[in-house]
């Protein structure tokens, strides 16, 4: 990490700060979707009222559903460079691409982004609905590569939530880490990705253990 690097003011990136967001939706409920290998098999039948934070890619499936809830896209990653070790990333060279580039995506126009001021807050520039957020507000100050599903917990207690259901995080639940192995087809980057998954389940799990929570698991439907 680049010790002198400041990230771009909210003025710079055409960003505003989440602080207007904060407690929204107080006394709600929160399902934080993930992008485990039962994300395929969400049907809008499975959320009940409240709101929706969907982490990265997982906004692909979940748009489609037409949920009348209020959703939130977390894109905390950004997008993809030549050289994912240089950090900070050159994220001020996506004018090129329209402010886009994989794996970030633009979800649909009732759709809230939200992104990192450190990785992502030049993604999606121009977009309505887009709002950056910052580490030390959500209490990891001092390290901005905190991974999004431990960092979309305070998130979501911010945004108001006042209980949580953790949606498609089946590695949390059985330990199933089949959607690393889709994303990361290089040994390597494979292992390291393995590696967070048990580096993060027992945090993930002890910050649960103190909210009413629950978790999903979607399965495969079969006719009647």
């Amino acid at each position: 990490m680049n010790e002198g690097y400041a990230p771009p003011s909210l003025e710079q990136s055409g960003s505003l700060s989440i602080s207007g967001l904060q407690n929204r939706h107080r006394g709600q409920t929160c399902y934080i979707v993930g992008k485990g290998p039962s994300l395929q098999y969400l049907r809008w039948h499975h959320i009940g009222p409240g709101f929706l934070l969907v982490i990265n890619e997982a906004i692909t499936h979940v748009q489609t559903l037409g949920l009348p809830n209020q959703t939130y896209s977390m894109q905390k990653d950004g997008c993809a460079t030549e050289d994912q070790s240089t950090i900070p990333r050159p994220c001020g060279t996506c004018h090129e691409h329209g402010w886009k580039r994989a794996p970030v995506i633009d979800p649909l126009p009732g759709i809230t982004v939200l992104f990192s001021q450190y990785i992502s807050s030049w993604c999606l520039h121009n977009r309505p609905n887009r709002y950056v957020f910052t580490d030390e507000l959500l209490g990891f100050a001092g390290y901005p590569f905190t991974m999004s599903t431990l960092e979309s917990i305070p998130l979501a207690l911010y945004l108001g939530a006042e209980q949580i259901v953790m949606v498609s995080f089946d590695s949390l639940v059985n330990g199933d880490d089949g959607y690393v192995r889709e994303h990361y087809l290089d040994d390597a980057a494979l292992n390291v990705a393995q590696s967070n998954l048990v580096w993060l389940r027992p945090k993930v799990l002890a910050m649960l253990s103190r909210l009413p929570h629950s978790f999903l698991v979607p399965t495969m439907e079969r006719a009647g």
